[in-house]
């Protein structure tokens, strides 16, 4: 499966394992002011999220690699800004859903209306998503190597580079850090700088922030504050 390459169009999602759905939803939304992008695969629609200005995405609830549900699961937290739509022929699929706490935009039946989903997806596809909230982690130094520190926030960066976010880091009791304090900054502000991710560190002791101003290159990509 290959990866699709980033571009700027628009695009709506669409995921279902019967091809004749993904073909009749293909040909109902031939027209519209965006590129449809159909799959069987939901980890292929994954791809397509993270690599693609994607203004919703439409699941089908029973698929037999992963439920809709269970897609949107993941998405939600991470793309909070997509719409979502679930498509599905089981009227039962209303109580999966609120069972789940899972907000979506609307629950579509099959078979549905062309037009009325036409007019759906237009509406929900043709207001661009706001900039991404800023991503968060908390982490407890007392106790902690400065590599174990840097190992906590370490995902949480590469995740926040991929989605373009800036990431604010509550740090707690950094004067009790098992390591230099200046190498544990100096480790971040790299880091931070190779994955283009701005990091603001909320810092109550102040330590950082002294430290900081040490550290020519930290900025534009890490500051330090008081905890809010």
């Amino acid at each position: 499966m290959a990866t699709p390459q980033t571009r700027v169009e628009p695009a709506v999602v669409i995921v279902d394992d019967d091809l004749g759905i993904l073909a009749a939803l293909r040909r109902a939304l031939r027209n519209e002011p965006y590129e449809v992008l159909s799959t069987t695969d939901p980890l292929e629609a994954l791809c397509w999220i993270s690599a693609r200005d994607v203004r919703a995405i439409m699941v089908d609830e029973r698929m037999p690699q992963m439920s809709g549900s269970q897609l949107l699961s993941w998405v939600r937290p991470r793309f909070p800004q997509i719409p979502c739509v679930v498509l599905t022929g089981y009227e039962d699929t209303a109580l999966v859903i609120a069972e789940k706490d899972l907000r979506i935009e609307r629950l579509v039946m099959k078979p549905w209306d062309d037009e009325n989903l036409r007019r759906l997806l237009r509406g929900l596809a043709g207001s661009r998503p706001g900039p991404p909230e800023p991503a968060g982690c908390r982490v407890e130094c007392e106790g902690r190597t400065d590599v174990e520190a840097l190992s906590q926030i370490l995902p949480e960066l590469l995740l926040a580079g991929e989605r373009g976010r800036t990431l604010v880091i509550e740090v707690d009791h950094l004067a009790k850090l098992d390591g230099p304090l200046g190498r544990f900054l100096l480790s971040l502000v790299r880091l931070a700088a190779e994955q283009r991710v701005r990091v603001v560190l909320r810092d109550a002791s102040g330590l950082a922030a002294t430290a900081l101003q040490a550290i020519r290159r930290a900025e534009p990509f890490v500051s330090a504050g008081g905890r809010e």
